[in-house]
């Protein structure tokens, strides 16, 4: 994107050729190279996605059919599709009017249950295995979908009576799943497919695929921690939202993010961080601050008064009052400044250095000159301690 002070662009299309040529970065290629780097996807994702939002068929090649590998990965994302439309059924059918119920009590609507296809595993658990049998035991295995029998008499389903959350790869298809328990003892609260073939934990982020093209426009993203969170935020219309889905967040997982809120060369990329108001969730921002930090990111800490999580905080107060959350949300450093003075006493110098030696592994990851020095100022200021010790600690 050109500013309104250039004189001459600094992007083109060639329409005759067919190819574009940023000036600002030197970027170049065709209509394939350009989705590609915009959506993040692989060259074969990207003739997928080109060929369904147009209507073009696929052609399969020859050797596509002779690859085992090939085959392997799409009978897995079969697999995945057939679960996703059964477990709606299952939420849709009499048996998951409790389920439903549930949903309506959280706040979620017909349409938050159509956009995010939300489903129900069966409490017996056999119906997804019955389903999936004519793919072979092998390829059940892989899935993830199922669990073998430890007599090794067969499979029983992974999922069973749970609230099911379809986990989505950057073109919007199923991949994995995350069921929370709705029958009192059930545990883990939360239960996640493992790893296979379609689903590597580290590199996926749940609602990515619907948040990436607002999360270009305003060049933010806003991190959120379980997947309620995520749609809540999102059907309220704010749509660059993301959520880590309960795992520890991966340095892929921070990377993907910085490929869409850094689209300009010229500005950096904001993260939100909307996590828990638990002790978990504090700990979880103060670590995630450092790791956006050194990708050169700028951070800053959401925090829901009240104890809320966001669903919980949009029911009760709207959307416009989340909205204004944003707009206030504090930079990193002056939450982890309060969150310092809370640990520490700061009625003598020892304990406010102290307070300012928990700071450093943050402030040592922002690399800008500048910056540095701005934060050494609020520093001295917030823990009242001399400015001079702070820079010679930052030199």
């Amino acid at each position: 994107r050109s500013s309104d002070l250039e004189k001459t662009p600094s992007f083109g299309v060639h329409s005759i050729l067919g190819f574009y040529k940023c000036f600002g970065c030197d970027a170049t290629g065709d209509v394939f190279k350009f989705v590609q780097e915009i959506e993040s996807l692989t060259f074969p994702e990207t003739l997928r996605l080109l060929a369904e939002r147009y209507g073009i068929p696929m052609p399969q090649r020859p050797a596509a059919r002779d690859d085992p590998e090939a085959q392997r990965y799409a009978a897995l994302a079969e697999m995945h599709e057939l679960a996703t439309q059964l477990f709606q059924e299952n939420l849709r059918s009499p048996r998951g009017a409790a389920a439903r119920d549930y949903l309506v009590s959280r706040g979620l609507s017909q349409a938050a249950l159509d956009e995010f296809r939300l489903g129900l595993s069966d409490a017996a658990g056999q119906q997804l295995t019955t389903k999936l049998q004519r793919f072979g035991p092998a390829l059940l295995e892989q899935s993830g979908l199922v669990i073998k029998r430890q007599d090794g008499s067969g499979f029983f389903d992974r999922f069973r009576a749970r609230l099911m959350f379809p986990i989505q790869n950057e073109s919007g298809k199923p991949i994995a799943f995350g069921g929370r328990a709705l029958r009192p003892g059930d545990e883990p609260k939360y239960l996640n497919s493992p790893e296979t073939r379609l689903y590597k934990k580290s590199a996926v982020l749940y609602n990515l695929h619907r948040a990436k093209s607002d999360a270009r426009k305003h060049d933010r993203m806003i991190l959120v921690e379980g997947y309620m969170d995520a749609i809540a935020v999102y059907m309220a219309g704010v749509r660059e939202v993301v959520a880590t889905s309960g795992t520890s967040l991966g340095l892929d997982q921070v990377r993907i993010i910085k490929r869409q809120v850094a689209q300009q060369q010229a500005a950096a990329g904001q993260v939100i961080l909307n996590f828990d108001p638990d002790p978990a969730g504090a700990r979880s921002t103060e670590k995630y601050i450092s790791v956006f930090l050194a990708e050169g990111l700028r951070v800053k800490v959401l925090e829901i008064p009240g104890g809320l999580d966001p669903d919980e905080y949009i029911q009760q107060n709207g959307v416009d009052a989340y909205r204004a959350l944003i707009d206030r949300a504090a930079s990193y450093f002056t939450w982890l400044a309060a969150r310092a003075r809370t640990k520490h006493d700061m009625q003598t110098a020892e304990s406010r250095i102290d307070a300012f030696r928990s700071l450093l592994p943050a402030i040592e990851q922002v690399t800008d000159r500048l910056e540095r020095a701005a934060i050494a100022t609020e520093v001295a200021q917030q823990l009242n301690v001399d400015r001079e010790i702070v820079l010679q600690s930052l030199s």
